[in-house]
């Protein structure tokens, strides 16, 4: 006998979830929309920043919720038009890949979606494999501008301090408290 590939447990979940469509089609209670949501820190380090997976989409969208404003100019980012063309090269590594693997970092540490925000190609060109505390340079000077351009990337005040490992940790702490209380866990 041939497997269709379902097992038991696949078959006993869509039988439940159409049973839970039929209390919503008749007005009855239902768990149907009941979904465990659990963002952690894991979420943010242990899934890397690739285009063709939900993660990284969903990691866009969090960062999307926050008004970005792009790390040089302090300019709001047009979502509109990055969501649109959802490319490359309008994300930038913030410890860029270069100077994290002079540091020997590992790809898929430097790479997770925690070191990852909105910037526009022009200024991620700029910035090229320069460290944090040399990039701050060409950062507004205005304190509240830099200060709101950190807040809207979800950027801890430690990210130009060169240590790499402190900048994930503060950030993820970040990234978790901003993404529970964007969906209300």
């Amino acid at each position: 006998m041939r497997s269709l590939g379902y097992s038991i447990q696949s078959k006993k979940v869509i039988i439940s979830d159409i049973e839970e469509v039929i209390k919503l089609k008749n007005g009855e209670a239902s768990t149907f929309g009941d979904i465990d949501c659990k963002i952690d820190q894991d979420f943010f380090i242990n899934n890397r920043f690739r285009f063709d997976n939900a993660n990284t989409k969903t990691f866009i969208l969090i960062l999307a919720n926050n008004d970005p404003k792009s790390f040089l100019s302090g300019a709001s980012i047009d979502l509109d038009k990055v969501l649109q063309k959802y490319n490359r090269t309008e994300f930038h590594h913030i410890y860029p890949k270069a100077y994290l693997k002079d540091l020997r970092f590992e790809d898929s540490y430097i790479n997770c979606l925690a070191n990852f925000c909105f910037l526009n190609s022009s200024e991620n060109k700029k910035i090229s494999a320069k460290k944090p505390s040399q990039y701050i340079t060409m950062m507004p000077k205005d304190k509240e501008a830099l200060k709101e351009i950190l807040d809207r990337a979800l950027c801890p005040y430690n990210t130009f301090q060169d240590n790499f490992k402190a900048f994930i940790d503060k950030r993820v702490e970040l990234l978790v408290t901003f993404t529970k209380n964007l969906i209300q866990i």
